[in-house]
């Protein structure tokens, strides 16, 4: 029984260690010290997702807090195996990802009628600011319906700014997403266009 604990504790050390090795994400632009965390792709709140890699995610300080003004928003990256972000695979997958995210955050108060009421508008718009090293990227403007679960339970509209890109001599595909419940002419906006612009992935 010990021996099976270890060799299951080994293995997880050996997946989390691969995991981190991956890409490091260096954020800068303001968001040096906000708080964040690496998971896994498919979530353990989306297993629907059909993508395979991983995301890295900064919260801005009121991530949390629906007083301030910058709750709900935050920024994200999603690494995958190349040409993986289509516009229709960009569609789907931030809708599931959100879909589950509400219904597991939520813990049943979200059904998953509710959930299967939630919309997602996308549309390409002009390449943005990107990283230094971006290669081949593209642009949308997204908008989410859904039902905000940690905090409110209440219905919200999330704005998105989202890029793809890819790097020379990086099989990797990469899609960088600026998130907030204020518009985009909200000058919140300015701040994750360049923490977007300033990323570095190394």
């Amino acid at each position: 029984m010990m021996k099976h604990r270890i060799l299951l504790l080994a293995i997880g050390l050996l997946l989390n260690g691969a995991l981190r090795a991956e890409e490091v994400f260096t954020f800068k632009g303001g968001a040096e010290k906000w708080g964040g965390e690496r998971i896994p792709l498919p979530t353990g709140f989306a297993p629907d997702m059909q993508v395979k890699g991983i995301e890295e995610i900064r919260f801005a300080p009121g991530m949390f807090k629906p007083e301030a003004d910058d709750f709900f928003s935050y920024v994200f990256v999603f690494a995958c195996p190349e040409d993986t972000w289509t516009e229709a695979v960009i569609h789907r997958e931030i809708l599931t990802y959100y879909r589950g995210l509400s219904k597991s955050v939520s813990r049943g108060k979200v059904t998953e009628a509710k959930a299967g009421a939630f919309t997602f508008k996308l549309e390409a718009t002009k390449v943005a600011d990107m990283p230094a090293d971006a290669e081949a990227s593209r642009a949308y403007a997204g908008v989410l319906q859904w039902i905000e679960p940690f905090k409110t339970l209440e219905p919200q509209t999330l704005h998105m700014e989202i890029a793809t890109w890819k790097r020379a001599g990086v099989k990797r595909h990469y899609l960088f997403a600026g998130v907030s419940p204020r518009e985009r002419a909200h000058a919140l906006w300015k701040d994750l266009r360049k923490i977007r612009s300033s990323l570095v992935v190394k």
